[in-house]
């Protein structure tokens, strides 16, 4: 973990993350609520931390992607709920970060809705979970982090379009798009069930992939990587 916080591109992914805050966060005091929702699902804002997020993971998944980790825990088990961990910790740390510039220039009204923005933050770090719950999932078979990562990012963003060109032209017959996708306990009333959704889906993708690297041998790949 020592050469990860070394590594100069997560201190710019962190000023990068200060500068979205900064975005959403300016000139937002006189209608808050709304105001910061929208914000939050603007294209430029939501890929932006998208691809920061899961880059930051990828540099993270490099450094504890070596065989001696997996054997260090055990079991292929151990170590990907170790670093789920890690990937979920870093993920409250830059939401945190991004947080931060919103806090700063709005700090009566982040106060005053101080309960929905901690459950946002919940929301979107189960989502990024879900997300490299995929992605680990693809990278069994695929054995490249980021080229697992930007085939999810590409499906991802092919079905935000074709979800967003439905709502637009058939308004009458709503489909569930991704813009709401960082705001959803804002946006549905019944949001709990969403939340056990995802975490049931989490868990299920966690079995998978650690039933599946088993049978592919991920560890000796890892090896011979390594060597």
């Amino acid at each position: 973990m020592k050469r990860f916080f070394c590594n100069s591109l997560f201190y710019i992914g962190i000023v990068i993350m200060i500068l979205l805050g900064i975005a959403v966060g300016y000139n937002i005091d006189h209608n808050f609520l709304k105001l910061y929702t929208a914000k939050m699902g603007q294209v430029p804002i939501r890929y932006c931390i998208f691809i920061i997020i899961l880059f930051i993971d990828y540099l993270l998944f490099e450094e504890i992607n070596h065989y001696t980790f997996i054997f260090r825990y055990k079991s292929v088990s151990n170590f990907i709920i170790k670093s789920m961990k890690q990937e979920v910790i870093m993920s409250v740390i830059l939401l945190l970060i991004f947080h931060l510039p919103i806090f700063i220039l709005n700090t009566k009204e982040f106060i005053n809705n101080i309960v929905l923005i901690m459950l946002v933050i919940l929301n979107i770090t189960l989502i990024f979970s879900v997300m490299l719950a995929i992605i680990r999932l693809l990278n069994v078979w695929i054995n490249n982090r980021i080229t697992s990562t930007s085939i999810f990012l590409l499906v991802f963003a092919c079905l935000d379009v074709l979800l967003g060109h439905f709502s637009y032209f058939y308004m009458e017959h709503y489909i569930f798009d991704f813009d709401a996708i960082f705001v959803l306990p804002y946006v549905y009333h019944f949001y709990p069930f969403i939340f056990s959704f995802m975490c049931t889906l989490d868990i299920v993708l966690l079995f998978v992939t650690s039933k599946k690297m088993k049978e592919r041998d991920y560890i000796i790949k890892q090896n011979e990587i390594c060597e």
